[in-house]
């Protein structure tokens, strides 16, 4: 069959050895969504561009005609996020959240906005933003820009010491940081929109119920 050299950007969401010689990487793409592929690990030398977790960086991709696996012909790092893993909690709740989009995104209307609301979350938790709010506030958008009535349905029923709480975080800026008794609020109020979500819309939640 016809093989095809594709470029596109990813985003490094899940990666695992694959046999002696192979990596298997789970990315998002803006073209493609989520795309899984082999990647020789004697293709690149294990320094700079080898591939890491949470990576966005430039593939191309080579693979047969109608989609499946594809195969990496070059990797080029464009942007490295190593700082996530340098806290625990955020590590954990980035990975989770990375496997609640990878398991998403076949039904996503459009892969590009939804690519990079993605980049713009993990760009935060890069930054040190608080996890539970960037989760919190990345899963709102989702549903909001899928044309689920979050707003309408969800938010709207919380009480309104919550909503008092909740208006400026969701639809301003993100704050650096967090104390501790409002990170366990957002928290709280994290896991209830995952289960919102999970009962009333087609998102496979619980994979980042207890992320953040």
């Amino acid at each position: 069959m016809k093989k095809q050299a594709r470029r596109t950007e990813g985003l490094l969401l899940k990666k695992e050895v694959s046999g002696e010689h192979f990596l298997k990487l789970h990315c998002l793409s803006p073209e493609l969504g989520a795309v899984i592929c082999l990647m020789r690990q004697s293709s690149t030398k294990r320094g700079s561009d080898f591939p890491d977790l949470f990576d966005s960086a430039e593939l191309t991709l080579e693979g047969a005609d109608g989609g499946g696996l594809y195969f990496v012909k070059t990797y080029r790092l464009l942007k490295r996020r190593s700082a996530i893993g340098a806290q625990y909690a955020r590590l954990q709740g980035a990975a989770e959240f990375g496997r609640l989009l990878l398991a998403n995104t076949h039904q996503m209307q459009v892969a590009e906005p939804f690519y990079d609301l993605s980049v713009r979350a993990f760009d935060l938790l890069e930054a040190g933003a608080p996890t539970s709010l960037v989760l919190l506030k990345a899963l709102y958008l989702m549903a909001r820009d899928e044309g689920y009535a979050v707003r309408e349905s969800w938010f709207s029923k919380l009480s309104l010491a919550h909503k008092q709480i909740l208006k400026p975080l969701l639809f301003g800026e993100i704050p650096p940081e967090m104390d501790a008794q409002l990170d366990l609020t957002v928290g709280s109020l994290k896991n209830d929109l995952l289960r919102w979500l999970e009962a009333e819309t087609d998102f496979r939640a619980s994979l980042c119920k207890d992320a953040g």
